[in-house]
């Protein structure tokens, strides 16, 4: 799942200039536009945040701060839940649950930066293989010898 970490009202919010940090509050956004929330231990898509119900407290494993594929427990504000897979069945290990309090390892979520829509610009070629340029190197560096002795195309000097 992807989902894009907004700050919230609710709570202790997020600063863009100093980054994700334990203890920050934020709302989940679902890429259909609907916020995610705790109700009970069940985690649903709301379509609004509403003041406590879709807040999130940030608890950054091993750094103050996330980075790039940190990993982070995300803890429910109304219920003090983490979030956590299903375990209980087979068929909801693709839902997720606010059911337990402790920060297990199973519990972990990684954070990733979006891929970049930016396209990379290409490395320019050596200078040397741009066509109809002058090749600068000098006469003595192209009149080499091939493996065989004989003397390379166009240096006229027989037998050096």
């Amino acid at each position: 799942q992807q989902f894009t970490l907004c700050p919230c009202e609710a709570g202790q919010s997020t600063s863009a200039a100093s980054g994700l940090r334990s203890g920050d509050a934020i709302c989940l956004l679902a890429h259909t536009g609907r916020y995610l929330g705790v109700s009970g231990e069940r985690v649903e898509a709301l379509e609004r945040r509403t003041a406590a119900q879709c807040v999130f407290v940030v608890h950054v494993e091993s750094s103050p701060e996330t980075c790039h594929r940190g990993r982070v427990f995300l803890q429910s504000l109304t219920t003090s839940k983490v979030l956590a897979p299903d375990e209980g069945e087979s068929e909801g290990k693709a839902r997720i649950v606010a059911r337990w309090g402790d920060f297990g390892e199973w519990q972990r979520l990684v954070v990733e930066k979006p891929l970049s829509t930016v396209v990379t610009p290409r490395r320019p070629r050596r200078r040397s293989s741009f066509p109809g340029l002058v090749d600068t190197a000098s006469p003595t560096d192209r009149c080499r010898s091939d493996d065989d002795g004989a003397d390379a195309v166009g240096c006229g000097g027989a037998g050096r």
